[in-house]
C-alpha cells in the first residue's frame, strides 16, 4: 500500500462499526487489534495496534497498521503500512511490546521485536507518522532486556522501562537515554508526572512491589519505600502534576495522591470486594480510571472512575448474548474528552463478524 494510500477508513468497508454518535453505555468497535492495549493519542483519538484489514492483508510492504477511533463520531480510521523488517528483509518486525505513545510532535512510537530467519531476537523502536505514513526505525540497546510500557512525558518526551534495574528516555528526534536505578530491581508500568518526570512502581528481584521511582526529565532518580498496611498495584498521570497511585487494602483497592515528593496521601476506597483489576489509566482531565472485577455490582464487571475530587463513581455493564461471561481487557483503560473510557478487549465469544455484539479484536467504549 502506497503512502497516498496509508488512511482506509473502517466504517467503509464491510463488517465495520457503523461511524455514528456512541449511545450510552457499551459500544463495541472492530479493528482488528493485536491485543496490546488502547492510548488516547494528543487530538483526543483513541489508538491500537492492529493487523490490517482482510482486504489488505498479504499486501508485501506488511500486514500491521495503527487503528484510530474517532471519539466524536465513531469512525474507525486505518493507518498503514507500520514497518514489516528492518536490515535486508531478513529480520521481520513484530510490534508485541504493548500500546504505542506519542510524542509532542503527535508521531507515535512503538516497540518492535526483531527475529531473524535463525531465531535471533533484538528490540527496536519505531517512530510512525500518521498522514504521511513515514517513519524511522531505532535499535535499542542490548542492555535493555524485554523493553516493555512506552509512555508519554509531559514534555513531549517518551520513556519506557527494560526488565532490568534500567529506564530509557527518547526525544522526538529518536536520541535515547539509559538511566540506570540504584533502588528497585524493575520497574512496572510508567506514569507521567510534573516537568517531564516520570513515575512507576519500583520491585524486588523477587518481583515484589516495594516503592515508588521517580525519574526526572534529566534522568534523576528519587526512591519513596512503600508504607505498611498496603500493597502498591499501580500508578497513574496526565503529565500536569497529578499523580494516582492504586494499592491494595486488604480485599479492596485504596486510591492514593502522590505528592512531588513521594508522599502519599488515601484520597478514597473502591467499593465492595475486587477480585481483579487492571492498572490505572488517567485522562487528560486527571481522572483516573480502572476495570474491575468485584462484587460492587450483580453484574461481576464495571469500570470505575475516581474524579479530580476524588470521589468514586462506577458504571456497571453485562456483556451481549454472552451468557454471563465476563469480559477481559489488555493495558490500561484510556478515558476521552466527553467523559467515555475505551479499553482494547480480548473476550472472545461472539462472532467477529457480528459487529453489534462482537469484541473480538476491537475497542470497546463505555459512555456513562
Amino acid at each position: 500500500m502506497s503512502a497516498g494510500a496509508a488512511l482506509v477508513t473502517l466504517a467503509a468497508l464491510p463488517g465495520a462499526a457503523n461511524a455514528a454518535a456512541a449511545k450510552t453505555g457499551l459500544s463495541f468497535y472492530q479493528t482488528y487489534g493485536t491485543q496490546q492495549g488502547a492510548v488516547r493519542g494528543p487530538g483526543g483519538q483513541i489508538w491500537q495496534i492492529a493487523m490490517m484489514p482482510p482486504e489488505f492483508q498479504g499486501n508485501p510492504t506488511g500486514s500491521q497498521a495503527l487503528d484510530e477511533v474517532n471519539p466524536t463520531s465513531g469512525a474507525v480510521n486505518y493507518w498503514a503500512p507500520l514497518p514489516p523488517y528492518v536490515g535486508g528483509k531478513t529480520t521481520l518486525l513484530a510490534y508485541d511490546n504493548g500500546a504505542p505513545a506519542f510524542d509532542g510532535n503527535g508521531k507515535a512510537w512503538m516497540i518492535a521485536t526483531a527475529t531473524t530467519f535463525s531465531g535471533a531476537q533484538s528490540h527496536y523502536l519505531v517512530r510512525y507518522t500518521p498522514g504521511p505514513s513515514t517513519s524511522i526505525v531505532v535499535k535499542l540497546p542490548s542492555t535493555c532486556s524485554s523493553p516493555h510500557d512506552i509512555t508519554a512525558a509531559g514534555n513531549g518526551w517518551v520513556w519506557l522501562s527494560c526488565n532490568s534495574a534500567k529506564a530509557i528516555r527518547v526525544t522526538d528526534g529518536g536520541a535515547l537515554r539509559t538511566v540506570s536505578l540504584s533502588h528497585v530491581a524493575t520497574l512496572g508500568s510508567l506514569a507521567a508526572g510534573a516537568s517531564g518526570s516520570m513515575w512507576a512502581i519500583g520491585y524486588n528481584s523477587a518481583h515484589s512491589p516495594i516503592g515508588l521511582v521517580r525519574i526526572t526529565s534529566g534522568g534523576g532518580e528519587a526512591y519513596y519505600a512503600t508504607p505498611r498496611g498496603i500493597t502498591a498495584r499501580g500508578v497513574a498521570g496526565n503529565g500536569k502534576g497529578r499523580v494516582i497511585e492504586t494499592a491494595s487494602c486488604g480485599s479492596t483497592i485504596c486510591f492514593e495522591s502522590v505528592s512531588s515528593s513521594g508522599k502519599l496521601s488515601h484520597v478514597a476506597t473502591a467499593p465492595g470486594r475486587v477480585s481483579g483489576a487492571s492498572a490505572p489509566g488517567m485522562d487528560a482531565s486527571g481522572n483516573a480510571w480502572l476495570f474491575v472485577h468485584g462484587s460492587a455490582f450483580k453484574t461481576g464487571q464495571y469500570f470505575l472512575k475516581l474524579t479530580t475530587g476524588n470521589k468514586t463513581a462506577a458504571y456497571a455493564f453485562s456483556l451481549p448474548t454472552c451468557g454471563g461471561a465476563l469480559l477481559s481487557i489488555v493495558g490500561t483503560p484510556a478515558g476521552s474528552a466527553d467523559g467515555s473510557v475505551w479499553a482494547e478487549s480480548v473476550s472472545n465469544c461472539t462472532s467477529i463478524g457480528n459487529t453489534k455484539t462482537a469484541y473480538v479484536g476491537g475497542m470497546l467504549r463505555y459512555k456513562p
